[in-house]
């Protein structure tokens, strides 16, 4: 049962004006009912992506730890093995299917110790309304708390940040649209009044001469459109000439009338991917500006950037960058290369082992990178021992970090390789590097206005 605060935030929020016309308000209310419900949907989007990120800040502040990995049997591969049609086969096939049991083997578990802990701990939610979701939760405002637990708003904006700004962000554009229909609608309806007609006798009814439509076949025909007859373009004729009628009309009844639109999109989000333990390239500063590279080294994609990057790196010697991995999906090539990196870094030569990765081919799909090509050879590129190199990247630990690199991009809400922060300021997909550059010069001087 709504409570009577809540219930009348929910109200105010309904009946808070979207624009005013003269003075005279449009509802926000009017306005997401011309949605057709797609307002409301992204507000249950909203709710979803708040209790998602509310539960996984519980889970941290009670530390829920890592289970033990649990192994596939031969047995259960075999099982799975019958069960399923791929392209690949023998231990290329028995490597899939053992990546893909064990991956559920670590969903179940996870999600059962997380289960123990919130019940010990008698966590209870108290997350906002859908309703007032389209705004920024209040920072001080608790939204979950229990024997150890305490969550507020402002934790979640910071936690979901980029989720959060999406979802505000295509709301806010739908409501931009359907407000200019209800603003147009306002306006004609109210000259219609005046004038003592109905909104259909503002405008006359148009007419297109014969010329104009063999203009345009004989236009659309230079242009490589054959077969246009008129009986098809007049009718696409009189439809622009209405358009066009009303939009003079109604860009006329704008000049005359005061109109103040009160919606506002959302700010962009500063978010912080950085971490402590990842391989980092160029400037030692941590306070140096950042790039954060969410990304693997077999896609193509990836490496594009991956290359870009290096060429704002030799340009931007005061530039830290921290090489993060982004591995969604079954993918031992690109696992085992960014684990290469990874223990690589741990011996300082993070730069050394990456290079040598990139200057060779990418492994095949569900082939090891050390299958098509030696890690050993590798190794002592990077001046490395390979006993205890081989050792770390087949160790729990580096899986892990790699996974947890995987998720923190999600949580930030990446959804695929890849993705980069510039001094916290989000870019998806591939980059070159001259947009890099921009960003960099753009978050530069937010850095100096700040300052």
């Amino acid at each position: 049962m709504i409570g009577f605060v809540a219930l009348a935030a929910m109200l105010s929020v309904a009946a808070a004006p979207a624009a005013l016309l003269d003075e005279n308000p449009i509802s926000l209310e009017e306005v997401d009912k011309a949605t057709a419900g797609r307002a409301e949907a992204l507000e249950a989007k909203l709710a979803e992506v708040v209790a998602a990120a509310v539960w996984r800040e519980v889970d941290r502040q009670l530390g829920v730890t890592e289970p033990p990995a649990r192994r596939a049997s031969r047995e259960e591969i075999e099982r799975r093995r019958s069960r399923v049609t791929s392209p690949l086969e023998g231990e290329e096939l028995d490597a899939a299917l053992r990546w893909q049991i064990e991956r559920e083997y670590r969903r179940a578990d996870r999600a059962a110790a997380r289960e123990t802990a919130r019940a010990a701990a008698e966590v209870e939610l108290l997350l906002p309304e859908s309703t007032s979701l389209p705004r920024e939760i209040p920072a001080d405002r608790v939204v979950a708390r229990g024997r150890g637990v305490l969550v507020r708003g402002g934790q979640i904006e910071s936690n979901a940040a980029l989720h959060l700004y999406r979802l505000r962000g295509e709301l806010f554009r739908e409501r931009q649209r359907r407000l200019e229909e209800r603003i147009e609608a306002r306006l004609l309806e109210r000259e219609a009044r005046r004038r003592g007609r109905s909104v259909a006798e503002l405008l006359p009814a148009v007419s297109v001469t014969s010329e104009e439509v063999e203009a345009y076949v004989a236009e659309q025909r230079a242009r490589g459109r054959n077969g246009l007859e008129a009986a098809q373009v007049e009718p696409l004729l009189r439809a622009r000439a209405a358009h066009a009628e009303r939009a003079a009309l109604v860009a006329a009844l704008r000049t005359d009338t005061t109109i103040e639109i009160l919606l506002s999109g959302p700010t962009p989000p500063q978010l912080d991917g950085r971490d402590s333990i990842a391989p980092t390239l160029g400037a030692d500063d941590p306070e140096a500006p950042t790039l954060v590279v969410f990304a693997d080294y077999r896609s193509a994609p990836s490496r594009h950037v991956h290359a870009a990057v290096d060429a704002v790196m030799a340009s931007r010697p005061d530039l830290r960058i921290e090489v993060r991995d982004f591995i969604v999906g079954y993918d031992p090539g690109a696992r085992q290369a960014a684990a290469l990196v990874r223990c690589a870094a741990a011996e300082g030569a993070a730069a050394r082992a990456r290079r040598a990765v990139l200057d060779r081919a990418p492994s095949p799909l569900g082939r090891e990178w050390c299958q098509a090509h030696s890690c050993r050879d590798v190794a002592r590129e990077a001046q490395l021992g390979v006993e205890a190199l081989e050792g770390c990247m087949a160790a729990d630990e580096t899986r892990a970090a790699i996974e947890r690199d995987t998720a923190d991009a999600l949580d930030l809400g990446f959804t695929r390789p890849p993705a980069m922060l510039v001094d916290g300021l989000p870019l998806t997909g591939v980059q070159s590097a001259e947009t890099i550059r921009s960003a960099l010069r753009e978050a530069g001087h937010a850095r100096e206005h700040e300052r």
